[in-house]
C-alpha cells in the first residue's frame, strides 16, 4: 500500500487507537473540519461529543488494530479495520482528502461502500 491509500490507512489506524485510549483531541484530529464543527455546535466541542459516545466503553483491545483492505471509489477511500489475530474487519472507515490530509467522514447510508 502506498500513496493516498497508505495515508488514509494511517489516519484510520490513528483514529481507532485514539478511541481505544480515550484520546479525544486525537480522535477529533482525524475527522473532517465540517464534522468537527457540527459536533461542536451540538455538543459544545468535538472532544466532548466523542467522550460522550465512547468514554464509558472499555476499548483497550483496539490499540492493536491494523488496517486491512483499502479501496477507493472516486474521492473516498474505504479502510477495513482488523483486530489482532482476525481476518474479518470489525469496521470500515471512510476517508476523504481535506487539504493534504486524509480524514474520516460520515456519509449518508446510500453513499456507503
Amino acid at each position: 500500500m502506498s500513496g493516498d491509500g497508505a495515508a488514509a490507512a494511517a489516519t484510520a489506524v490513528a483514529y481507532v487507537r485514539a478511541v481505544a485510549t480515550h484520546d479525544w483531541p486525537g480522535v477529533c484530529a482525524t475527522r473532517i473540519r465540517a464534522e468537527r464543527e457540527q459536533l461542536a455546535r451540538h455538543e459544545g466541542s468535538c472532544e466532548h461529543a466523542m467522550e460522550s459516545v465512547f468514554g464509558s466503553q472499555s476499548l483497550e483491545h483496539l490499540t492493536a488494530a491494523t488496517a486491512g483492505g483499502v479501496r477507493r471509489r472516486g474521492a473516498i477511500i474505504a479502510v477495513d479495520m482488523l483486530q489482532l489475530g482476525q481476518s474479518t474487519p470489525f469496521m470500515t472507515l471512510l476517508l476523504q482528502q481535506e487539504g493534504s490530509l486524509w480524514l474520516l467522514v460520515d456519509l449518508p447510508d446510500e453513499a456507503e461502500f
